[in-house]
């Protein structure tokens, strides 16, 4: 049985709500409380679209729909947790396009199949990416990170809403395009990447701008 899946393009500059996907089944459903669950920890922008979405439909529908953050294991742990439920509608996963396209590729032993387990329901919004650096290495720019990774081989590395989140894919595209090399440091989400390039425990990262 197949499970609602939200999609979330963490790469274009649009943002797009609708409940028009409802509207045929607004009479019979839903008549409980739905899940909204988001593989991700609050207050980055899967959650924030999601609280948005959920808010919505809550007073489109007149029915309680309830933001629940699982995040781990780039985004699998909340996947996972969708397509162990029961398929009725009422339990719903709100991610984004990379994280749940690149999870077959990166985890052998997934718990669910990322295309016959799930259904597409569509991409409701959209937000850019944003480079941050820590203050120290001085970079204003993604010129000026090529060059000081270049000048400092194997000295700079880089924080990532976790492997194979759109944060992580961006920055590898990066590295393979110029022909730098940092390293990478996985995070459960977006916030806690952000904040590790504020504190100076990693340098730099792709983060998305409500982080």
């Amino acid at each position: 049985m197949k499970k609602t899946i939200f999609a979330l393009q963490a790469c274009a500059c649009a943002f797009a709500l609708t409940t028009i996907a409802f509207s045929a089944h607004a009479q019979t459903w839903p008549d409980k409380p739905v899940r909204l669950i988001v593989p991700w920890p609050p207050g980055g922008i899967t959650d924030v679209i999601a609280r948005a979405i959920g808010q919505r439909l809550s007073e489109t529908l007149g029915q309680q729909f309830i933001v629940d953050n699982r995040p781990g294991a780039g985004g699998t742990v909340g996947a996972g947790a969708v397509a162990k439920s029961p398929a009725d509608g009422y339990t719903l996963l709100v991610n984004d396009m990379g994280g749940h396209s690149s999870a077959p590729s990166l985890y052998s032993k997934l718990p669910y199949d990322a295309i016959k387990d799930f259904a597409p329901v569509m991409m409701v919004a959209g937000s850019p990416m944003v480079l941050i650096a820590n203050p120290s290495h001085n970079v204003r720019s993604l010129p000026q990170l090529i060059e000081l990774a270049k000048n400092k081989p194997g000295s700079l590395n880089y924080a990532s809403s976790g492997s194979g989140a759109i944060t992580h894919l961006g920055m590898v595209r990066v590295m393979r395009m110029t022909g730098i090399d940092m390293a990478h440091v996985p995070f459960k989400g977006s916030v806690p990447a952000t904040s590790s390039v504020i504190a100076g425990e990693t340098g730099v990262a792709f983060s998305t701008v409500p982080a």
